[in-house]
């Protein structure tokens, strides 16, 4: 998914966001929620790869929107799932780093994440559908 610092930035990313999945959005973003959108022509462009669809993620942590505003684009991001049957999501950074170092150009600790993933909303098709209930509540 990206992580946008607005509904503004995302909507360069999403093919067409109509009035109902815009006002879905306004009402839960800054948030832990991912909308499924469809990717508009700059997606590809991006990924190299013919998506139709992307998940755009508008984070309400200060230090994911600081870096998003400081670079002036989007942020690709994923959750680290973890093999471990208890704890699903890594978010100690000290972990993360130790399990990932090879492959991690830069990372900024923000300090310990929240275990649970975000909602994850398919606006592709008509109403939307929640694909995975996470950490949000639909407003």
């Amino acid at each position: 998914s990206m992580m946008c610092a607005s509904i503004s930035e995302a909507d360069k990313y999403a093919k067409h966001i109509d009035s109902q999945v815009f006002r879905l959005i306004k009402a839960n973003t800054p948030g832990p929620f991912t909308f499924i959108l469809k990717a508009s022509t700059e997606v590809p462009k991006l990924f190299n790869a013919k998506r139709k669809e992307i998940g755009i993620r508008i984070p309400d942590n200060n230090n994911t929107q600081a870096v998003i505003e400081a670079l002036g684009c989007p942020l690709v991001g994923t959750s680290v799932h973890d093999e471990d049957d208890i704890i699903e999501y890594t978010t100690n950074p000290d972990d993360i780093y130790e399990k990932w170092q090879e492959h991690i150009g830069a990372m900024l600790d923000g300090g310990y994440g929240n275990n649970k993933a975000t909602t994850v909303i398919d606006c592709t098709e008509g109403e939307p559908v929640v694909v995975r209930e996470g950490l949000g509540e639909i407003q």
